[in-house]
């Protein structure tokens, strides 16, 4: 490498570029040994250089750096340079004793001593071996790993807890082969068929879909990975010149072959989705993630194998203020400052795509065979105009060179243009997104969710009512539901005795919801440091509200029996613990009424705001004291051992629905409860509209209540907090003349599983923020 001339600078110059250099800072924040062999030969041809303007010769400037070096020991510059240039140890041994004996006087490079776990190294320092602290090897340490340090597509999905399978089953890859023969139920690998293979699930209903191209042809399903000449095709479903095709896989069936050519065309999209055709031309990608928000900001798309956009967006950012003017019409300035245009290169006969983040009034769009300049007298050769619309496909002429698209910017800030995607092709939603299905949680013993939940939950089987009719044992009555899905699934239900009420000497007993871990194998060790995440359900507190008892018995009956014909259902069924207290207050069922054994509202008698407001003759009397009764202080000792809930609901019920004007009510004392509570009112209200406008309109009003914290004292949902445990309490209105039975319980059993699933998508966010909660 050719020298630097420092001939041209003066000996003040020099000397502050000396100075300048702060090489030992320098030196030990580089990480490649040429930038550290620069340096010094930078200072070092600057030192010379500053004896030849001190009046020294060539030669009597070199030997005067060298005496400048020469205060510093060989041993020691030997040594720091080896540690530098290399930073690996050079001497190993077993004991420090043994490195002093063996190098009295220092050496070069580090020595490693082994005699401690981790092992330590050394380095001469020109009078002793000083201690440089734990060996690192060749584990990289804490918090030294940036973004500039990871080798592209070095970051593969599989090691990442957020990349997960797309909607679209379709990963972009056709193979040479059909569905023909005489049945069309044998794998050929005839010339012109073009096929997808993927894989699916039995007794599952997927579709495939080819947006506005009629080219399916056939759909198989297979126990088998297909190959050619096979022909185990176990379902096959055929039709030519349709849009959209669908298949129901058998009980055996891992495989779904769609053929789609017969004539070697590929289709410009295609989708193949489990259930009916939900989403819109989702992306041909297994893997989708969401860097908008900034969840990765030290992961640049260039280090990831994942990370990329399926085309370019060819929008450069720039805003052009054209419109088309004048007669004859010309590319020109339009007198209205709000029109603005982006303009972009195309292909002739090529289809773009178009879309906003937002639908726009109105947009138009322009082909042109030459660049568009302003005032060129440049006239456009094909337009097409959109409508209230956030998204656009057209195909280019075949003389178009460039496409101008026009909007108009009613702030005139240009920010309507912020997310423009114009992209050749049929993929405009970028193929990565936010997984919103998986909730990353901080406790260090919680899984990864990963099931895929597309939509919300609506009940789905039969109600169950408690009717207390003829029964002298109410309490035995509503066990004995709870019992019956226990004997169906006892390695998934479990009942334990918690205690039994002073008064009847009447159980109290938990049910516990376990989904199954993995099994271990062989000496890959154990899983006993993973935990479900658990959510606390507790019943019949006011033990007369049986309406609501009904609707958590009927949604655990879905959670046990119809698991299978609903995704929220399969993913809280294996991924969530449920710990459901099924009649916390048994004296006030088998009595039917709202209190305990001793005339206690047991909902008002928490330590917390606790307070009297009520005489003892009252269907609200708080008790004696906070916590004087025998149930809540067994509760309460409960919680101290169990607080590691992640949510839990107190269900009640109220009057009906004519008297109190709303379906469900709830109330909470916890910020990120309350806002979890708004979003499922909202979809709850719309829910109600679309299904039962009969009962509760169809106007813009909601039925769907969220009651203020108010000036509650010693309720459940209050204590639960107390304990750390996000929570509220759900009021259903029975049903009466105006809200029959059915409707009451499909709302209200509705509303339960939305609530639950709600709480696992965002259980991350879930906290219950350190307050004065007082006694």
């Amino acid at each position: 490498m050719a020298g630097t001339d420092f001939s041209h600078l003066t000996t003040d110059e020099l000397i502050k570029g000396i100075k300048a250099l702060k090489l030992p800072d320098y030196i030990r924040s580089k990480a490649y040994g040429v930038d550290v062999r620069e340096t010094l030969a930078q200072m070092t041809e600057m030192t010379i250089q500053l004896g030849v303007n001190m009046g020294l010769s060539p030669e009597e400037a070199l030997n005067w750096s060298r005496k400048l070096q020469e205060t510093v020991s060989q041993s020691e510059f030997d040594s720091w340079v080896a540690t530098l240039l290399d930073g690996g140890p050079s001497i190993f041994m077993n004991t420090l004793s043994e490195l002093k004996t063996t190098y009295p006087n220092g050496a070069p490079g580090v020595a490693l001593v082994r005699e401690t776990d981790p092992a330590k190294i050394y380095v001469w320092n020109g009078s002793t071996w000083e201690d440089f602290g734990d060996y690192q090897g060749i584990e990289i340490k804490n918090g030294t790993v940036t973004s500039e340090k990871i080798a592209d597509n070095a970051v593969t999905p599989d090691v990442t807890t957020f990349a997960k399978q797309g909607k679209n089953l379709f990963t972009g890859k056709l193979h040479d082969i059909g569905l023909g023969g005489v049945n069309s139920n044998v794998i050929s690998d005839a010339e012109g068929y073009l096929s997808a293979i993927v894989r699916v699930k039995p007794n599952t209903k997927y579709t495939v879909t080819t947006f506005g191209e009629l080219t399916i042809k056939r759909l198989g399903t297979f126990s088998e990975y297909p190959t050619s000449g096979a022909s185990n095709v176990r379902n096959n479903q055929g039709s030519v010149g349709i849009e959209s095709l669908d298949i129901t896989t058998g009980s055996n069936d891992y495989y779904l072959v769609a053929n789609v050519s017969m004539d070697n065309t590929a289709p410009s999209q295609l989708q193949i989705e489990e259930g009916e055709r939900t989403t819109y031309e989702a992306p041909n990608t297994n893997i989708y993630i969401d860097l908008a928000d900034d969840v990765f900001p030290d992961v640049t798309p260039e280090k990831t194998t994942f990370i990329k956009r399926n085309a370019k967006n060819l929008f450069d950012g720039e805003l052009h203020n054209l419109w088309i003017v004048g007669s004859p019409e010309r590319v020109g300035i339009p007198s209205n400052p709000t029109w603005q245009s982006i303009i972009v290169e195309v292909d002739p006969n090529a289809t773009y795509s178009v879309r906003f983040k937002d639908p726009l009034t109105y947009f138009r769009v322009w082909q042109f065979d030459k660049y568009p300049e302003p005032n060129k007298n440049i006239a456009y050769i094909g337009t097409n105009g959109f409508h209230d619309a956030d998204f656009a496909r057209l195909t280019t002429r075949s003389d178009a060179k460039y496409m101008m698209i026009t909007v108009t910017d009613t702030d005139g800030d240009g920010k309507i243009h912020e997310d423009i995607i114009v992209e050749r092709g049929y993929d405009t939603n970028p193929p990565y997104e936010l997984d919103t299905d998986k909730v990353q949680v901080e406790h260090p013993k919680n899984h990864f969710i990963t099931s895929h939940v597309s939509g919300n939950y609506e009940q789905i089987g039969d109600n169950i009512t408690i009717v207390p009719g003829d029964h002298d044992d109410l309490v035995g009555l509503v066990y004995s539901i709870w019992d019956e899905m226990m004997n169906d699934f006892p390695d998934y239900i479990t009942k334990e005795y918690m205690w039994s009420e002073p008064v009847d000497n009447l159980p109290v007993y938990k049910y516990t919801f376990k989904p199954p871990l993995p099994d271990t194998v062989q000496n890959l060790g154990t899983i006993d440091d993973i935990e479900f995440e658990k959510i606390l359900v507790i019943s019949n507190i006011h033990a007369y509200e049986r309406v609501a008892a009904g609707q958590v018995i009927t949604f655990f009956k879905e959670l046990v029996y119809n698991w299978k014909t609903s995704d929220v259902l399969a993913m809280l069924r294996w991924n969530i613990q449920f710990d459901v207290f099924a009649v916390y207050n048994p004296y006030g069922l088998q009595h039917q009424q709202r209190r305990n054994g001793n005339g206690v509202d047991l909902n008002e008698n928490f330590n917390i705001k606790w307070g009297n407001k009520h005489p003892a003759d009252h269907m609200q009397y708080a008790g004696p004291s906070a916590l004087s009764e025998y149930e809540n202080q067994q509760f309460d000792k409960y919680l101290d051992e169990h607080n590691d809930y992640m949510f839990a609901i107190d269900f009640h019920q109220s009057n009906n629905y004519e008297m109190m004007g709303y379906v469900v009510a709830t109330k909470t004392a916890t910020e990120s409860v309350r806002k979890l509570l708004v979003g499922v009112a909202s979809q709850m209200n719309q829910y109600s509209k679309a299904n039962y406008p009969e009962i509760v309109g169809d106007d813009n009003s909601s039925d769907f209540s969220l009651v203020q914290e108010g000036g509650d004292k010693g309720r459940m949902y209050q204590f639960l907090d107390k304990k750390g445990i996000p929570s509220l309490i759900y009021e259903t209105s029975t049903n009466d003349i105006t809200m029959p039975t059915d409707a009451c319980y499909k709302m209200g059993v509705t509303t339960i599983g939305n609530l639950f699933l709600s709480a696992v998508r965002f259980r991350d966010e879930l906290k219950v923020i350190e307050k004065d909660f007082g006694d």
